[in-house]
């Protein structure tokens, strides 16, 4: 879907924060704008069980949550061995796709596997409103992909 107008680019990182907060020792495994402005967080707890959240389009308020997600064993030991080899948090990883493309805004981040390796995946506009596909490697925090859609 095509950005109107891309949100703030600290906003998304506010809403990890705000989720964050509500989870000891959690890492965000996803941050993403929804349609209705707000931001979906997700918040892995250490033993990997997910915990999803609502925080509100300015990325100040929690509204909805946390409420953990129904996910099989399989599922959690998947999450847990991402976030335990993730070097790289939701922060950083930010602030690297902020500086590679020019004026750029976030409205996906999310923590995951490609090849192999365990990378932060985003969506990302840059100032014409072109969207960006890129992928940080979420160890050495190199740009692996930086396509435009």
């Amino acid at each position: 879907m095509r950005a109107a107008a891309p949100p703030d680019p600290q906003t998304p990182l506010h809403a990890g924060s705000v989720a964050l907060a509500t989870v000891p020792n959690g890492k965000v495994t996803l941050i993403r704008s929804q349609d209705t402005g707000s931001w979906r967080v997700v918040v892995a707890a250490p033993d990997g069980t997910d915990q999803s959240m609502d925080v509100s389009s300015d990325g100040v308020t929690l509204m909805v949550g946390p409420t953990p997600t129904n996910e099989s064993d399989t599922d959690k030991a998947q999450t847990r061995a991402w976030a335990q080899a993730a070097r790289v948090d939701y922060r950083a990883a930010a602030e690297k796709i902020l500086a590679t493309i020019a004026g750029a805004s976030i409205s996906e981040l999310s923590l995951g596997d490609s090849n192999g390796t365990t990378v932060w995946q985003a969506v990302a506009w840059d100032s014409y409103i072109v969207e960006h596909r890129v992928t940080i490697d979420a160890v050495s925090s190199d740009v692996i992909a930086n396509k435009q859609v």
